[in-house]
């Protein structure tokens, strides 16, 4: 019985590890297409095809979002920003256009607050915060919210672990970043209380 119960409970947990996104380094692949998201220096993300080694314009960094459970920050290390979304009006309306910004202030981290939910397959859905809106693509390639009125594949990706190793330390160390860093050693000044 005992068997029984641990293999239920070991079986449960892969399931739920095998359905979710972590936080941690990886390249995003459009489910429908071989084209990975790539961070321009400009203030843009769009689609390109996969480089041949892994390159730092199509690196994405999950960053968990403090005090907002289930939801992470997608953040270019390249470009040091993070793909946000837009808000008009006081009815906070969503664009469906995507900006690259630098953190943004606690009081509108929201906008750069996703939900990576499983799509099936291995894939999954990138919503913005709380709306019924999923990332997908134009046909120039250009990277914009929609419903889910149409064509749900169009709006799967492919999260593939990459190395830490393409991502220079200085960015990884950040004094903004929710993370710690990989092999980061935390500095303390010499304390005055001295024990006998």
């Amino acid at each position: 019985m005992k068997t029984l119960i641990t293999f239920f409970i070991l079986a449960s947990i892969s399931l739920l590890s095998a359905q979710s996104i972590r936080p941690g380094t990886y390249t995003i692949k459009l489910f429908s297409e071989n084209k990975n998201i790539n961070n321009q220096p400009s203030d843009n993300a769009d689609l390109k095809s996969p480089c041949q080694n892994p390159c730092l314009e199509q690196i994405w960094i999950l960053k968990i979002v403090r005090g907002k459970t289930g939801y992470l920050m997608l953040f270019a290390p390249k470009s040091n920003r993070y793909l946000t979304y837009i808000q008009i009006g006081e009815e906070k309306t969503l664009n469906t256009y995507i900006d690259m910004e630098h953190l943004l202030s606690s009081d509108k981290q929201h906008l750069q607050s996703f939900k990576i939910v499983s799509a099936g397959n291995g894939s999954y859905y990138i919503k913005p915060g709380d709306y019924d809106s999923y990332l997908t693509k134009k046909s120039n390639d250009r990277l914009y919210f929609e419903g889910a009125e149409e064509n749900m594949d169009a709006k799967k990706w492919v999260f593939t672990t990459a190395s830490n190793d393409i991502v220079p330390q200085k960015v990884i160390v950040n004094k903004d970043s929710p993370l710690p860093a990989r092999n980061s050693v935390i500095v303390t000044p010499p304390s005055d209380d001295k024990k006998k």
